[in-house]
């Protein structure tokens, strides 16, 4: 049988989600099948009489989300008992029949990048499938952080992106989501919910409910002044969110993203505070299950929250999912907060009673180290292995994955949706020893001695199984993430240019530049965007202090000690990443025109960003070196050199803005590489206040007068004051070749 853009596709009497998914896969065979003629197409194919109709059966035996595509006398049959059963099944048919693969969109694949020629696809008779269980119960994105979707518009609509969110999670095999940040989730929850998918809630957010002094501006966010308004605003969430599914958050924390008794002191023990939350998790809970008795809550083991946990002074009902969440860097242990860093162990426990589950990120901000607008640059074997290990501990039940934007973390999110459809092969469902999960150098094989070198202590689980007879962990994943490369590679890119991809990602991931022992601890763009920010403000406000914003990354001493640290690790970062950006250069020139512009787009992109993003905090330590010997015309200059990379970063990411991606980068408000360049031309101008000030002339003199010129000193100067930016051409002309 055929399948052609005549296929008539049977969804009579189904959910608005089900007939979503059916007009996904109606423009998907016009995409492939091609919008001619599809009739005489048809008839032109050899031995092919047929043209198939799909055809939706129910079948209650059948789990949820399972689903079974059955070809049968040129009816495509799919058979389910749930909502998600056919959309999985009617994407299923997408990409295993038609060719097209799950993040299509953010991925920018059309059928050339497998070759085909628009025209009926044959469906072997007898054809046959039966899905099976996700390792996962509930799957889903966070998309958070989701600044570029904000400023960026599909056909004038700025709703739109946010649908080609949903449907790329769908073909994930995703149940849930957390549809953007603050309004952003409330504006775009219904449309996440008309899509099928279960609405997710913020860590940040208990219930989904405003903040308080979002609503309560001008009142202290205290409990025990206000707990008929927390409960008002409770409820207004539950009344707001009548009708979706919702996985609903029980919590308490302050406003902001940060502990409640930041702004509550009265609350100064452990155990007062984890009196509170729990007393507060046991009211929310009892008004959610008033509601609706088969509602489902969660609470999230994140920061303060885990340490109260692991404290044992936070009481948690049995029915309460625990989300436990990794750093933002992919290990599961607590996130750093400002220069606090206990790296508390937070796998899943499988002596806890109850389902459990994680928060993990693809993408994370943290105004330090963390990577937004790139690729995780953390090596995808530890990645694997870290989720091969939650699966193993019992943190199957709920995975939310910070999606971020999605675009620059495709990579990630298409591996990580394979392990929550598959899991990691080579485990038998038990975890390993506990010694056998420290901390690792930056290898790919990772090893239990690291742990005391790392200075780390040993996470607290005792051994709960063993590995697969004569096979590792490390093994698994290993073999995991080659396979998953090569498939990421060969289907967005093309199998001609499969293994020069594969190689770039394998190259990226090697140029990634350690900050700390950890494997973990590989700094993001971020690190070269706000760390040289936080020593130029350092500088600029007393240089004869230590910055205490730096003392995660340099440690407590002199400002010109953390700047040399910072310098080591970006200097290193620019040598590495240049050579990757020159070997990704000669790599494009062979590829075809269609891949190497999505490599361009892509990893390519994010290895450019780093090489001008590190030169460039090189460059800014240099000048504030040279700002401390006082030499402040060699200073400027190299402040002015650091602030071109800054902007060769910047002008890289617009450059790829082209067709539906014109305006993607426009937001960009993280990160924020136009911050730094605006930062550097504030160190600039300082730099040439204390060496030129307060008449400005004598810099003037030194490089665009003659030298006869410059030692006569009747007229202070003859034209117009240059400014900064003239200035810094003037030196270029005079000192960049020689620098």
């Amino acid at each position: 049988m055929l399948l052609d853009v005549l296929t008539p596709i049977d969804v009579d009497g189904r959910s608005e989600a089900v007939r979503q998914a059916a007009a996904d896969l109606r423009r998907d065979l016009g995409v492939v099948c091609g919008r001619g003629d599809a009739a005489s197409d048809a008839a032109a194919a050899p031995g092919a009489d047929v043209t198939a109709r799909i055809e939706l059966t129910d079948d209650p035996s059948l789990g949820e989300g399972m689903y079974r595509v059955v070809a049968d006398h040129g009816v495509l049959r799919v058979i389910a008992g749930s909502d998600f059963g056919f959309i999985y099944g009617l994407y299923h048919i997408s990409r295993e029949l038609l060719g097209v693969p799950d993040l299509w969109f953010w991925m920018d694949w059309t059928p050339a990048v497998a070759g085909r020629k628009p025209g009926p696809v044959a469906v072997p008779d007898g054809y046959a499938f039966a899905s099976q269980p996700f390792a996962v119960a509930d799957r889903g994105w966070f998309v958070n952080d989701e600044v570029l979707l904000m400023g960026w518009q599909l056909d004038n609509d700025p709703d739109q992106p946010w649908e080609m969110v949903f449907e790329a999670l769908l073909r994930c095999g995703g149940t849930m989501v957390i549809p953007g940040t603050g309004n952003n989730s409330a504006h775009h929850a219904q449309a996440a919910a008309r899509r099928g998918l279960r609405i997710a809630q913020h860590h940040a957010e208990p219930l989904g409910a405003r903040l308080f002094s979002s609503a309560y501006p001008d009142l202290n966010p205290s409990w025990d002044e206000h707990k008929d308004l927390f409960i008002g605003l409770w409820k207004e969430s539950l009344e707001a969110h009548r009708g979706q599914h919702v996985i609903w958050n029980v919590g308490f924390r302050g406003q902001g993203d940060s502990a409640f008794w930041d702004s509550d002191p009265t609350y100064d023990t452990d155990e007062k505070r984890g009196a509170l939350m729990s007393e507060i998790i046991r009211i929310q809970r009892r008004m959610v299950l008033d509601a609706d008795p088969q509602a489902r809550t969660c609470v999230y083991l994140y920061g303060e929250t885990l340490e109260l946990y692991r404290k044992g002074v936070l009481d948690l009902p049995d029915d309460v999912i625990k989300i436990w969440s990794d750093n933002g860097y992919g290990r599961m242990v607590t996130r750093r907060q400002c220069n606090h860093n206990p790296r508390i162990d937070a796998m899943p426990n499988p002596a806890d009673r109850g389902a459990q589950g994680i928060y993990y990120h693809a993408s994370f901000y943290d105004l330090q180290a963390a990577n937004h607008i790139t690729t995780l640059p953390v090596r995808p074997e530890h990645i694997a292995h870290e989720l091969g290990e939650v699966l193993a501990r019992g943190g199957d039940a709920f995975w939310i994955i910070n999606s971020s934007n999605v675009k620059p973390h495709a990579y990630y999110l298409s591996l990580i949706a394979q392990l929550w459809r598959d899991g990691l092969a080579g485990l038998d469902g038990a975890a390993r020893p506990a010694a056998s999960i420290a901390q690792a150098p930056s290898t790919t094989t990772l090893s239990s001695s690291a742990s005391a070198s790392s200075g780390e202590a040993e996470p607290s689980l005792a051994s709960v199984g063993a590995l697969l007879a004569g096979s590792s962990v490390d093994d698994a994943a290993a073999t995991f993430v080659q396979s998953a490369t090569r498939t990421f590679a060969t289907e967005y890119y093309g199998e001609h240019d499969a293994a020069a991809v594969a190689d770039a990602y394998a190259g990226y991931f090697d140029a990634a530049v350690a900050y700390g022992e950890r494997w973990d601890e590989r700094a993001g763009e971020q690190y070269f965007n706000h760390c040289p920010r936080m020593l130029v403000t350092q500088f600029m406000r007393d240089r004869n202090a230590s910055c205490d914003d730096m003392r995660w990354a340099a440690g407590d001493v002199p400002l010109v000690e953390q700047i040399a640290v910072v310098d080591r690790i970006a200097a290193r970062g620019a040598a590495q990443y240049a050579a990757l950006d020159d070997r990704d250069t000669a790599a494009a020139t062979v590829m075809s025109p269609r891949a190497r512009r999505l490599f361009d787009d892509s990893i390519a992109l994010h290895a450019r960003v780093y090489r001008h993003c590190c030169e460039a905090t090189h460059l800014t330590c240099r000048a504030l070196w040279e700002g401390f010997a006082e030499d402040w015309q060699h200073a400027f200059f190299h402040a002015g050199l650091a602030r071109r990379e800054f902007r060769r970063a910047r002008e890289a990411m617009l450059a790829r803005e082209h067709g539906v991606w014109h305006g993607y980068y426009a937001n960009e408000c993280l990160t924020d590489i136009a911050q730094s360049v605006w930062v550097l031309s504030g160190l600039m101008a300082y730099l040439r206040t204390m060496g030129d000030g307060p008449h400005f002339f004598q810099w003037q003199r030194d490089f665009i007068y003659s030298r006869e010129e410059q030692k006569i000193k009747t007229l202070l100067n003859l034209e117009n004051h240059l400014t900064d930016d003239e200035m810094f051409d003037a030196m270029l002309v005079k000192w960049e070749d020689a620098d």
